[in-house]
């Protein structure tokens, strides 16, 4: 046959279904009006599956290494999942001057995935190809956090904010990382000397301090010995027989959260009522 009719006896089919869910809610206590509660839930899970059967009569283009023709069947889920949920106070105290706004939260992530390839000579059922895998990962993310947020008559201003992250890509030992953050700012256009001049509509001086973490670093599990079995080609003769191995893979065991701190000092500006703005920033 020609090429035509050999392509045409290459059956390949996939199907990928997905579905994506969100719930977000707020609720403020009638009697408690400064105090409000929200809770946001998604979902997003992917499933896909498929095959690719080219026999040995296809085109020799579409076998590449299979030269007897390649029989192979996949499938795949993807599992997304969030919580969300923090409380929010929000308390004017007009007799100190004073706003205060205060938010405490908690949030978790699971993410899973699962993998499944089987691949075969279309000749020999049981000539099983390294091809032929199954990939399972697994990570939750677990985060504690607040926020302290204060205003001293509209011209000082504090923010103040804590994370506890828990990430299962670590070993247990180095799991959690502590990250803070605080923040000042002056907004020096509203002291007297500066109130009344006109073409001045904005004057701000701002000081950032923060610690930030970072968990995805090399593989799921970069803590855990990890081992990967030779390819086909590529075994050692012992006693007359060739022997797949096992290489050992870099790991540490000591691995946890890479933090980076960062430090800034910021001017805001603004003039001829805000038709020119703009800011400096130094930081390191």
């Amino acid at each position: 046959p020609n090429p035509v009719s050999q392509a045409l006896l290459v059956d390949n089919k996939s199907v990928v279904n997905r579905f994506i869910g969100n719930i977000e809610l707020n609720y403020t206590l009638p009697f408690f009006k400064d105090l409000r509660f929200h809770l946001n839930l998604a979902t997003d899970v992917t499933k896909s599956k498929g095959h690719n059967n080219n026999p040995a009569t296809a085109n020799p283009n579409l076998l590449g290494s299979f030269i007897h023709g390649q029989l192979e069947n996949y499938n795949s889920k993807n599992t997304n999942k969030l919580l969300d949920f923090y409380l929010n106070y929000v308390k004017d105290v007009k007799s100190i001057k004073s706003n205060f706004n205060v938010m405490l939260g908690y949030s978790w992530q699971h993410f899973h995935y699962d993998n499944y390839n089987y691949t075969r000579d279309a000749q020999d059922p049981f000539a099983i190809t390294p091809d032929s895998t199954r990939h399972i990962n697994d990570l939750q993310l677990i985060s504690f956090f607040g926020r302290f947020n204060y205003t001293l008559n509209n011209k000082y201003l504090l923010t103040f904010t804590l994370r506890d992250d828990g990430s299962s890509r670590f070993s247990p030992s180095n799991r959690w990382g502590l990250f803070p953050s605080a923040a000042l700012a002056w907004k020096l256009k509203e002291e007297n000397f500066l109130k009344n001049v006109s073409w001045l509509s904005q004057l701000k001086l701002r000081l950032g301090w923060g610690v930030t973490g970072q968990q995805d670093i090399g593989p799921y599990y970069p803590y855990m010995a990890n081992y990967t079995i030779s390819q086909d080609g590529y075994y050692y003769l012992f006693d007359g027989k060739y022997i797949p191995t096992l290489r050992p893979e870099a790991y540490d065991p000591n691995i946890r959260w890479e933090q980076t701190t960062t430090k800034n000092i910021g001017l805001d500006f603004g003039f001829f009522n805000g038709r020119l703005s703009g800011s400096l920033d130094y930081y390191f």
